[in-house]
């Protein structure tokens, strides 16, 4: 079981709390409701931060997450960084299937060049597919716009005009896409408090109600990725 959240792309001292409280409520949420009943044991759930390199502080946001994280009392968190130079860089591969979920909090929006080792990718994509958690942190769903398969893992992200399919939806629910070359490329406006509309129930938006507002949320406008079972 994946589940894939991506958060705001840009925050300041208000905000990264709300994300990163959300991020316990969205791990807590997954876990419970796991088949073996995983987060219900005694056993604290191994968690596995990925960083390295992103337009944002990643040092701490890592930082603040596992702190998070760990006081909740629930979870072992450990932090894989990927390696500066560009030779060690070759030889990083975290040990994924030790883990429950994978934070990935790296982003290379700013440099395309930065990217993980074809062999870490490969082994990312083995783990969510034999059922690994994968949790996209804030502005990483902007990263790898190479990696197929992580395109398709995040369903939609932070692409060009000319990149992906993009959806809009109507106030009767209707879902209109957006070809590739067509709309817009992703942005946002300013921060406002949102209207959040339930379109499908599911597992993860069990016991909400059809709608309600959140405090000073940044949205999205013309997302775009591969959008599929989403």
């Amino acid at each position: 079981m994946c589940q894939i959240i991506s958060f705001f792309r840009i925050f300041g001292k208000r905000s990264i709390w709300v994300y990163l409280v959300r991020l316990v409520f969205f791990l807590n949420l997954f876990f419970f409701l796991k088949p073996d009943g995983q987060a219900q044991s005694s056993v604290k759930i191994p968690v596995l931060i990925v960083d390295g390199f992103s337009n944002h502080d990643w040092k701490q946001t890592s930082a603040v997450s596992k702190w998070i994280l760990e006081e909740s009392g629930l979870f072992k968190v450990d932090i894989s960084t990927v390696p500066e130079d560009s030779m060690a860089r070759q030889s990083w591969l975290p040990a994924f299937d030790q883990y429950a979920v994978v934070i990935q909090n790296t982003n290379n929006i700013h440099n395309s060049n930065l990217k993980w080792p074809i062999n870490t990718e490969k082994a990312l994509e083995k783990y969510v597919a034999k059922g690994g958690g994968l949790y996209i942190l804030h502005s990483a769903n902007n990263a790898f716009a190479h990696w197929e398969a992580y395109n398709e893992m995040i369903g939609l992200g932070w692409r060009s005009q000319s990149v992906g399919t993009s959806l809009e939806i109507d106030s009767k629910g209707n879902i209109k896409r957006y070809s590739p070359g067509e709309g817009r490329g992703t942005g946002h406006g300013e921060r406002f408090n949102a209207l959040i509309q339930i379109l499908n129930r599911h597992p993860i938006n069990k016991g909400y109600p059809e709608a309600w507002q959140t405090v000073n949320t940044e949205v999205y406008y013309f997302p775009r990725g591969d959008a599929k079972n989403i």
